[in-house]
C-alpha cells in the first residue's frame, strides 16, 4: 500500500498470517517508492527504510539545515529525484536542495526504521492552539464500525470532517469529545456516498473535497455575494421570522447548508464576532434583538420563537426608543463655562505644581540653611503635611462652592454644572485612595456630607456627590465601586440619591446608578449594575448588569461589641492613621532622593544648572523606578511575607499587612504602570510573590494577594483586570488561592473573584466574570457569564512564533522598546520638575519667590503641559504616523511601537494634562490635534483612547465618565485594530466599554456599566444596556 499514512485500523482489517502487508512511501517527486516497511499488527507502523541508490536524512524543520535531532524534516536523495517543478522556478530552489528533496513530513529516526508522524503543512493554528489534522483523521478512523475512509480540511476558518460512512455529527461530537480535545472537534462534517475522491497518484484531492463543501449549499445564488453586500430583508415582507434569520445566518457563512436546526456555533462554527455582525444584520428587521439571545437560542428555529414573542405580542415589552432632543447650549453659557473652567484649571495647575515641586524647594531653603539631614527631614515633612492639606481644602471647597447638593436635572455647561465640575476637581487633588479600606474612609465621607452608619467598610469607590449618598451600619462597599450620584445622560447633568440599608453587601466592580436601593441584609454581587429605580428587596443577593435577583442572603445576628473591641477599633484607626499620615508618604518620599541630591545637593562648577539637569535626568528617572522597586520588594520579605489562605477578621494583623501592599501596589500602577506588559512584568510579578508561568502577558492587573495567585503558562491578562479581589463582608476577610491554567486569555477589565480556578486554553471575555463549570479550551463572557461554543480563530499564517515562542532576536528587540517605554515617561517627568526647580532658584537669586508662586499655574503649563503635548504628538506622528485598520502579532515591532506610544500618552500627557480636562470644552479640541474625529459640542468626559484615528464622534455626542473607546483587542496575542462610529446626539453611560467594530446610531442610548461587543451596530434611536448589551425595554 502507499500514497497516504496507513492507519492502523487497515492492519489490524487485512492482516492475515498468510498475507504480506508493505507500506510504501515516496512522493511523487521522488519517482514513487523510496522506502519501504514491511506491517505487522500491534507494532508501531514505520515507513521503513531506504530501498536501493535512496539516501535519507533529516533536516530542521525551520532552517532546512541538516539536524542532529531525532525528528525533523524528511530529505531524500538519489538517482530517482526529480530535477524541479517546471515553470517554478521559486518553489523548485526550496524544495530541491543540495541536500535532496524536501518531503515536507515529519518524520523519526529509531531503531533503524523511519517513522512518518504528519505533514508540516498539516499542522494549522487554531483558536489559539496547534492542531495537527492527520491526528483528527486517525482518531475518525477509529470509530470502526462508522468510518471506512476520512480526510479533514480547514476552509473558511473551520474544521471540516469528510467521511465514507454512517456517521452523524451528534454521533461525531459525543465520539470525539472522550478522545481528543474540545477545540480539535470539527466544526462541520460531510458524508460521501461512495468513496473519496482520488489523484492520478492515488492521493485524497482535497481540492475536490472544498469543492464538494460548495456544492452542498442550496442557496448557490447567494455565495457569489458577500456578507456585506447581502440585506437582510424587512420583517414586512410575506417571509416568516424563521427565514428572515435564516438569510441572516446564510449571509454570515454563505458556503454552508443551513437548517433551522443548525447549531450557530457548534454546526455553523460561529463565534463571538460573527454573532454580533449577524445580530447587527438581524436588527434590520428587529431593532431588539441581541447577541443574547443568539447564544441563548443558537438554532434559527429557537431564534424564532423568541422573536414571535416580542414582535407579535402587543402586552410584549417593547424596546425604548428614545424622543428625546438635546438641549443645545446658546454661545453665552458656553463661553462662561469656559471662563469659570479656565480659571478653575489654573489653580488646580497651581496646586499639582506645588505638589511636585514643594519637596524639592524646601529642601532647598533647609539644605542651605541647616544641612543635609534637615533638608531631607524638610521634603519628607512636605509628603506628610501636603496630602492632608489638600484632602481638607477639598471639603472646604465642597462646602464653599456648593453646600449641600440636592437632586435635580441641570443643563450641560449650566453654573450647577460647573460647581459641580469644582468639586469634583478638587476631590481628584486629595488623598482619598490612602483612606480606603480603612475606619478613616467613612470618616472622610461623613465630612464631606454623607451619611455613613456605624461600623461601615468602604474601600477604594467613586462617587462624585457624597450628599446623596446614605448607607447603613454594618455595610460593606468594596473596591472600584462606582456610586453614580451624579452623571450626565442625553446632555443632562443628573443628581440622584443612592440608598444603602444595613449589613449590605457591594461587591467589586460594581455600579449603583441614581435612584437605586438597597434594603437591609442584601447583596449585590460583583461586577453588577444596579439601574435606576430598581430596589434590591431585604435579604437578597442580586448579580450582573443590569442586575437580576440570584438567592437569598441569610441575615447576621447583631451582635453587641465588646468594651475590648471597641478599644481594638481604637488601637486599629490609630495604627491604620499612623500608616497613611507617616509610613506612605516615606514611600512616595525615598525615590524621590536622587532627584534632590542630583538637581540641588550636587552642584557642578563645569555645567549650567540647566544642562545639569539634562544630564542627570535620564539616572533620576531610571533610580526613581528601581527605587520603587525595591522598595515594594523589600517592604514585602521583611513585613509582609507570604499570606496564607483562611478567614481574618478587617482589625487583625494579616489584612493589615495586606492594605499596606495594596498601598504600595496602588504607588506602583501609578509611577511605575509602564513597567507591566512587558517582558519585565514576570519578575517584577514573581518579586512580589505572585507564582506566574512561562511567556505570560500581565497588565495592570490589581486586587489581588500576590503568594496567593498562581498563572499558567502562556496566559494573557489584560488591562486593569481585578484579579483574585478578597471578598470582605461583615468585618472579614475572605483569603483564597486563584488559579489561571495554561493558555487562558482574560480580557480588559474582567473580575477573576477570589478562589476561581480556571482550566487550561479559556478566555474570559472584556467585562466579564468567570462561569460556574468552566471547562478546558472554553470561552464565557458577560455578567452573568455566557458560555461560548465557539472563540474567533487566528488567522493560520500567523505563527507561534510571533505569538508564544518568540525567537531570540525577537526577545531582544521587544526588550529594547519596552526598555524605552518604561523610562521615557520618567525621565520626561523627572526633567520637566528639574527645570520648573531650576526656574525656582533662579526667582530666588533675584528676589522673584513671590512671583514664582504668583505664576505657578502658568509654569505648570509652560513646563510641564505644552511639552508634554508636544513631545507625545512628535513621537506619534513620527512613529505612527496615521492609525489604520489593520492586525499584528504581539511579537511584532508595530506592537511593541504602539503599546510605547500608550504609555507615553497615558503616563506624561493625561496624568499631567489631559486628565484635568475631563469634563470641560478643551478636551475635544486636544483629541482632535491626535487624530480623533470630533463633531460639534461634544461633552467627553473621558479621555481612554488610544487609536485616535480610527474613533468617530459626531456633534452634540454624550460620553460620560469611564468610558472606554477600545479600538484595539488582542486576540489569542494578535492585536487587531478596529475603528469606532457614534453617531450624532448618542450618548454612552459611565463604565461602559466600546469595542472596535462598532458603530452607535443617531440618537442612540447606550447605558452605564455596559459593554458593547465587537461588529455590533446600533439602530438609530434605541436604548441598550447590560454586559454585553440588551434592548431596554419600555418597562425598565
Amino acid at each position: 500500500v502507499g500514497g497516504e499514512a496507513f492507519p492502523k485500523t487497515l492492519v489490524d482489517r487485512w492482516w492475515r498470517e498468510d498475507r504480506l502487508i508493505y507500506n510504501s512511501y515516496g512522493p511523487t517527486e521522488t519517482t514513487v517508492a523510496a522506502t519501504l516497511s514491511l506491517v505487522h499488527p500491534n507494532k508501531p507502523i514505520s515507513i521503513g527504510r531506504p530501498l536501493p541508490n535512496y539516501v535519507c536524512c533529516l533536516l530542521d524543520e525551520v532552517t532546512g539545515q541538516p539536524t542532529s535531532a531525532n525528528t525533523g524534516e524528511l530529505c531524500i536523495r538519489g538517482p530517482g529525484i526529480a530535477r524541479g517543478y517546471v515553470g517554478l522556478s521559486e518553489l523548485t530552489k526550496e524544495k530541491f536542495t543540495k541536500y535532496g528533496y524536501r518531503t515536507g513530513d515529519q518524520v523519526t529516526f529509531e531503531n533503524d526504521q523511519i517513522f512518518f508522524h504528519q505533514r508540516i503543512d498539516t499542522q494549522v493554528k487554531l483558536r489559539g492552539f496547534r492542531i495537527e489534522l492527520d491526528e483528527i483523521e486517525q482518531e475518525l478512523l477509529n470509530l470502526k464500525d462508522n468510518v471506512k475512509s476520512a480526510a479533514v480540511t480547514v476552509q473558511n476558518e473551520q474544521i471540516i470532517a469528510y467521511v465514507v460512512g454512517e456517521l452523524s455529527e451528534a454521533k461525531m461530537r459525543e465520539k470525539l469529545t472522550k478522545r481528543i480535545p474540545r477545540y480539535m472537534i470539527p466544526d462541520r462534517l460531510i458524508t460521501i456516498d461512495e468513496k473519496m475522491p482520488l489523484l492520478s497518484s492515488g492521493k485524497i484531492d482535497r481540492k475536490a473535497l472544498h469543492s464538494l463543501s460548495l456544492g452542498n449549499s442550496p442557496n448557490k445564488n447567494e455565495i457569489t455575494k458577500s456578507p456585506k453586500q447581502q440585506k437582510v430583508p424587512n420583517k414586512t415582507n410575506n417571509r416568516s421570522i424563521a427565514d428572515i434569520i435564516l438569510y441572516a445566518f446564510r449571509s454570515t457563512f454563505p458556503h454552508n447548508e443551513i437548517t433551522k436546526d443548525n447549531d450557530f456555533f457548534l454546526d455553523l462554527g460561529g463565534h463571538s464576532l460573527t454573532a454580533a455582525q449577524t445580530v447587527s444584520k438581524l436588527r434590520e428587521s428587529f431593532p431588539n434583538v441581541s447577541i443574547q439571545d443568539l447564544y441563548e437560542c443558537k438554532t434559527a428555529k429557537a431564534l424564532a420563537e423568541r422573536l414571535s414573542v416580542t414582535s407579535g405580542n402587543s402586552n410584549a415589552e417593547k424596546i425604548f426608543i428614545s424622543d428625546m432632543t438635546i438641549d443645545k447650549p446658546a454661545i453665552s453659557r458656553l463661553a462662561l463655562c469656559a471662563l469659570i473652567q479656565a480659571i478653575v484649571l489654573l489653580i488646580v495647575f497651581g496646586l499639582t505644581a506645588v505638589d511636585l515641586l514643594l519637596p524639592f524647594v524646601m529642601f532647598d531653603i533647609a539644605l542651605e540653611n541647616y544641612g543635609l539631614i534637615y533638608g531631607f527631614l524638610a521634603a519628607y515633612a512636605t509628603y506628610v503635611i501636603v496630602p492632608v492639606l489638600l484632602s481638607f481644602l477639598a471639603i472646604l471647597v465642597k462646602w464653599i462652592v456648593i453646600g449641600r447638593f440636592r437632586e435635580g436635572d441641570f443643563p450641560l455647561w449650566s453654573l450647577m454644572y460647573v460647581r459641580w465640575w469644582t468639586v469634583k476637581q478638587f476631590l481628584g487633588l486629595s488623598s482619598l485612595d490612602s483612606f480606603s479600606d480603612t475606619p478613616w474612609m467613612p470618616i472622610f465621607y461623613r465630612l464631606l456630607g454623607a451619611k455613613i452608619g456605624h461600623n461601615v467598610h468602604i474601600g477604594d469607590i467613586d462617587c462624585s456627590v457624597v450628599d446623596l449618598l446614605s448607607v447603613g451600619d454594618g455595610s460593606t462597599i468594596s473596591s472600584d465601586v462606582a456610586i453614580r450620584t451624579a452623571f450626565v445622560d442625553n446632555y443632562t447633568l443628573k443628581l440622584r440619591r443612592v440608598s444603602i440599608g444595613c449589613d449590605v453587601h457591594v461587591g467589586v466592580r460594581s455600579v449603583l446608578n441614581g435612584e437605586s436601593i438597597m434594603g437591609d441584609h442584601s447583596e449585590l454581587g460583583s461586577m453588577s449594575f444596579l439601574p435606576s429605580g430598581v430596589c434590591i428587596p431585604a435579604d437578597e443577593v442580586w448579580q450582573g448588569s443590569p442586575a437580576q435577583y440570584c438567592h437569598r442572603r441569610i441575615p447576621l445576628e447583631i451582635v453587641t461589641e465588646s468594651n475590648w473591641e471597641k478599644w481594638k477599633s481604637i488601637l486599629v484607626s490609630s495604627i491604620f492613621l499612623l500608616l497613611i499620615l507617616f509610613f506612605l508618604p516615606l514611600m512616595n518620599f525615598i525615590p524621590m532622593f536622587p532627584g534632590l541630591i542630583f538637581f540641588d545637593y550636587i552642584r557642578w562648577k563645569a555645567l549650567s544648572p540647566w544642562l545639569q539637569v539634562i544630564y542627570f535626568s535620564p539616572v533620576v528617572g531610571i533610580l526613581y523606578t528601581c527605587l520603587i522597586i525595591l522598595e515594594i520588594v523589600i517592604v514585602r520579605f521583611i513585613f509582609i511575607g507570604s499570606i496564607k489562605e483562611g478567614v481574618y477578621s478587617t482589625k487583625s494583623w494579616t489584612f493589615m499587612r495586606k492594605w499596606i501592599f495594596d498601598q504600595l501596589f496602588d504607588v506602583a500602577l501609578d509611577n511605575i504602570y509602564a513597567l507591566f506588559a512587558t517582558v519585565y512584568a514576570r519578575p517584577l510579578l514573581q518579586a512580589f510573590g505572585m507564582k506566574i508561568g512561562q511567556r505570560c502577558e500581565v497588565s495592570t492587573a490589581s486586587g489581588m494577594v500576590h503568594s496567593l495567585v498562581e498563572i499558567g503558562d502562556e496566559s494573557f491578562v489584560a488591562d486593569t483586570v481585578t484579579l483574585a479581589n478578597p471578598y470582605i463582608s461583615r468585618g472579614y476577610i475572605h483569603l483564597h488561592k486563584t488559579i489561571v491554567g495554561q493558555r487562558t486569555f482574560i480580557g480588559n477589565a474582567a473580575c477573576i473573584s477570589s478562589g476561581i480556578q480556571i482550566p487550561n486554553g479559556c478566555l474570559i471575555g472584556c467585562m466579564s466574570t468567570v462561569a460556574d463549570g468552566l471547562k478546558e479550551g472554553e470561552s464565557c463572557v458577560g455578567s452573568p457569564p455566557i458560555v461560548l461554543s465557539k472563540r474567533q480563530q487566528v488567522a493560520p499564517d500567523i505563527s507561534d512564533e510571533m505569538t508564544f515562542r518568540p525567537s531570540a532576536h525577537l526577545i531582544l528587540g521587544r526588550s529594547i522598546i519596552d526598555i524605552l517605554r518604561v523610562i521615557v515617561p520618567r525621565v520626561v517627568i523627572v526633567l520637566e520638575i528639574g527645570i520648573a526647580f531650576e526656574i525656582f532658584v533662579w526667582s530666588q537669586t533675584y528676589n522673584h519667590v513671590y512671583l514664582f508662586f504668583l505664576l505657578i499655574p502658568i509654569v505648570y503649563i509652560m513646563v510641564f503641559a505644552v511639552p508634554s503635548l508636544l513631545f507625545f504628538l512628535v513621537l506619534k506622528w513620527l512613529l505612527i504616523g496615521k492609525y489604520r485598520i489593520r492586525q499584528d502579532p504581539l511579537w511584532s515591532p508595530f506592537v511593541w511601537i504602539s503599546e510605547l506610544i500608550t504609555v507615553v500618552y497615558e503616563d506624561i500627557v493625561c496624568s499631567i494634562f489631559l486628565g484635568y480636562l475631563e469634563g470641560t470644552l478643551f478636551l475635544a479640541p486636544m483629541l482632535r490635534c491626535f487624530g480623533v474625529h470630533i463633531g460639534r459640542g461634544c461633552y467627553l468626559d473621558t479621555a481612554d483612547i488610544t487609536e485616535f484615528d480610527l474613533v468617530h464622534i459626531g456633534d452634540y455626542v454624550t460620553i460620560d465618565a469611564d468610558v472606554g473607546i477600545q479600538t484595539h483587542l488582542f486576540e489569542d496575542r494578535v492585536m487587531k485594530l478596529g475603528e469606532v462610529h457614534i453617531e450624532s446626539e448618542a450618548t454612552i453611560g459611565g463604565e461602559s466599554i466600546i469595542l472596535l467594530d462598532t458603530r452607535i446610531g443617531h440618537r442612540a442610548n447606550i447605558g452605564p456599566f455596559s459593554l458593547v461587543m465587537r461588529g455590533e451596530i446600533i439602530p438609530p434611536g434605541t436604548s441598550w444596556q447590560g454586559i454585553p448589551i440588551k434592548g431596554r425595554t419600555t418597562s425598565c
